[in-house]
């Protein structure tokens, strides 16, 4: 065999070798196959690369880094859509348990009924707002309105009855305009010290009097009651927050302050009423509500401590068996401590 032609065809084949085998140096094949391989090595290299870009799996997803832009649908995860109600679609009430579903429906069938029941009733409660501001502006008893109402009724149904009632009322009446005389001035008209006319002039006088006094009175006495009403609502707060503050300080680095509150409040609450019964009048000022409630305090804290388990000490010995030592057990520093720690003997 020719020794050239074996050196050509060995050079062929590696030049058709894949890319990732290494080459090896010869010197015996000529320049144009050399320049040859090279490019195609350089071309199948480029090839490798594009259709490994093409292939790339960060480029199929939206949001990327590469140079076609997301879908203009596409949205950020947790991202509700614009308009989206929060009410259950059909949908999502077909995916619920039938019990599931059944409660919903009776929650807003009652939903629906409040909702028809409030606007029933707000017109009715404005109208009732007003009836009362007008009994409050005339100055109307409960008896008052009652009467009225009465007489009212039986004026279309029972027109006897309802003028026995109306018949002392309007003799009160034609007294004080006048129509009828009092008994002094009838016998000056008898006895001709007065005429009719006047003698109905000074009665009507006397009336109108008399009434502008009772309305003065009633109107001061309302001024009155309110500024009664003020005062009181006004010494309310005032104690309630003189009280509000004793009880943070007294609590502030207490523990056991959240268990002894509800029962300082009952015996507050039971004094007060004790000295109500004496003086309905009576209402504790800021020094007396909190004289109170330091006395209910101390109260429970003797009765918390006639409950907690009194401190034994405890010698440290050597145990029998074991060798080890007990300790002193730590005294309580709450009742939830104190609790257990009874508990704990109680059970052995």
């Amino acid at each position: 065999m020719d020794p050239k032609s074996s050196a050509d065809n060995d050079s062929e084949t590696k030049i058709d070798a894949p890319v990732d085998q290494e080459l090896p140096d010869t010197n015996t094949a000529d320049s144009s196959n050399a320049e040859g391989a090279k490019d195609d090595l350089l071309t199948r290299v480029k090839d490798a690369l594009d259709k490994s870009k093409e292939k790339s799996p960060a480029s199929d997803e939206p949001g990327s880094n590469s140079d076609e832009p997301p879908p203009a649908d596409a949205k950020k995860e947790g991202e509700e859509e614009a308009g989206e109600s929060d009410d259950l679609t059909k949908e999502d009430l077909a995916r619920l348990k039938p019990k599931t579903r059944k409660r919903l429906d009776a929650l807003s069938q009652q939903v629906t009924d409040r909702d028809v029941k409030i606007a029933d009733l707000s017109p009715k409660a404005e109208k009732f707002d007003q009836i009362q501001r007008f009994v409050d502006d005339a100055g109307l008893t409960k008896d008052d309105v009652n009467t009225g109402f009465d007489v009212m009724r039986n004026l279309k149904n029972d027109p006897f009855k309802a003028y026995e009632q109306l018949r002392p009322i309007m003799d009160q009446l034609e007294s004080i305009v006048g129509v009828r005389l009092p008994e002094d001035l009838q016998q000056g008209v008898q006895r001709g010290q007065l005429t009719e006319a006047h003698a109905r002039e000074l009665a009507r006088s006397r009336s109108q009097a008399a009434v502008t006094g009772q309305q003065l009175q009633r109107t001061t006495q309302r001024q009155e009651a309110d500024r009664q009403r003020q005062e009181i609502e006004t010494q309310v707060d005032d104690v309630a927050k003189a009280v509000t503050e004793w009880e943070n300080t007294a609590g502030k680095g207490d523990p056991d302050w959240k268990l002894k509150q509800p029962r300082i409040t009952d015996l507050v609450e039971i004094e007060v009423m004790r000295r109500q019964a004496k003086n309905p009048g009576y209402f504790p000022s800021k020094e007396e509500a909190i004289e109170i409630s330091k006395k209910a305090l101390e109260r429970v804290e003797a009765e918390l401590k006639a409950l907690r388990p009194s401190r034994r000490a405890v010698s440290t010995t050597p145990s029998a068996d074991a060798g080890s030592t007990r300790t002193t057990a730590a005294a309580p520093k709450t009742m939830l401590e104190a609790a257990k720690i009874g508990l704990q003997r109680m059970t052995g």
